[in-house]
């Protein structure tokens, strides 16, 4: 793929081949990667591997690297375009393997830059699916490893009162409690919008973001030139997938917000972020049970919470496997990484 605009102008099969699959995240779709790609062009590098067959589109594999000095030194990896912003789906595999083989062959033949480690991940898959990967980077002379996670998500498809009664008395009490709280410190207000425009993700999200914990850490998307740039691509109107935007107030004071991208009956959490003064009033909760009401009423199916957190438990979510694929050039190279990863996680207790 030579460059964004190449890439913008296959948005049409993109969206052809997109229809034609099930269980797709929007974090595979075009519109998402078009989105990361154009906010973070000048940090990272991007391509995009496509296969055609008769003219339409029958895989792709989206990678990025670091630009710049970044890439020279080892670990130089490559990773999934998007990054670990959310689970991808495992949109390049066929089901004999034949395409997840010959994509591979194509990155290994290609000019993207010398890699030490290429990792395809995190990946919602079945593991035969991930197996016919592994077996493919086999194939080629590649060392390749799999590990998984837990991917928790909530069931939904049913009347908020339905839901409610099927939750504990513990949980009841809790959400109860959570919302008092609020309303005690005065005028308390939840807002729950769809395709919000840019105008509201400026007041809600990137006010927020930029004061939030993770805005001080650095790790909030708001909180960077890109991700400001990135949020304001998402807020154009796109077919693919709607953005919800669930945000708390007090006194007119927006201290927690919550967005969300709808797709195929799906609701996947994205972005959170709250206020650190109010934490006392565990706003980040109250914004999660006011999104459960609100997909109870909409007939969402499901809440997918991407990854796993210990405040994700109070939801009594279950759990789904996503796997991270590690391919390397040599074997070498996976034992010396396998080392390094051992090391820092003694480093670490």
């Amino acid at each position: 793929m030579p460059s964004l605009e190449h890439f913008r102008d296959l948005g049409p099969a993109f969206r052809a081949f997109e229809a034609r699959r099930s269980h797709v995240t929007p974090y595979s779709t075009h519109r998402w990667l078009f989105a990361f790609w154009q906010a973070f062009r000048h940090r990272v590098k991007c391509c995009v591997y496509c296969a055609f067959e008769r003219d339409e589109l029958v895989g792709f594999l989206p990678l990025s690297w670091l630009s710049g000095f970044r890439n020279v030194l080892p670990p130089r990896i490559l990773r999934l375009l998007g990054h670990r912003w959310g689970i991808q789906s495992l949109s390049c595999l066929s089901e004999n393997g034949d395409l997840a083989r010959e994509l591979l062959r194509a990155v290994c033949a290609s000019a993207v830059p010398r890699w030490d480690l290429l990792v395809l991940g995190p990946l919602r898959a079945e593991s035969a699916m991930i197996d016919s990967m592994t077996s493919a980077a086999r194939e080629l002379g590649l060392s390749a490893e799999s590990t998984e996670g837990r991917n928790p998500f909530v069931p939904l498809g049913v009347s908020w009162e339905k839901f409610q009664q099927d939750q504990s008395k513990n949980f009841r009490k809790m959400m109860r409690k959570k919302q008092e709280s609020l309303e005690n410190q005065g005028r308390y207000e939840v807002h729950h919008e769809v395709a919000p425009s840019w105008h509201r993700m400026q007041q809600t999200v990137l006010s927020v973001s930029r004061e939030s914990w993770q805005g001080n850490a650095g790790r909030a998307i708001g909180s960077t030139d890109e991700g400001i740039e990135f949020y304001r691509t998402l807020c154009e109107p796109n077919d693919t997938f709607e953005v919800h935007l669930t945000s708390v107030t007090s006194d007119r004071l927006c201290i927690a917000y919550l967005v969300g991208l709808v797709h195929q009956g799906v609701y996947y959490a994205f972005d959170t972020g709250y206020l650190p003064e109010y934490a006392h009033l565990s706003p980040g909760l109250v914004v999660h049970y006011a999104v459960l009401r609100e997909l109870c009423n909409r007939q969402i199916r499901e809440l997918d919470f991407g990854f796993d957190a210990s405040y994700k438990d109070r939801f009594a979510p279950q759990y789904r496997v996503y796997h991270d694929v590690k391919v390397f050039p040599d074997s070498a190279r996976m034992w010396a990484w396998r080392l390094a990863h051992r090391v820092r996680q003694r480093r670490s207790e």
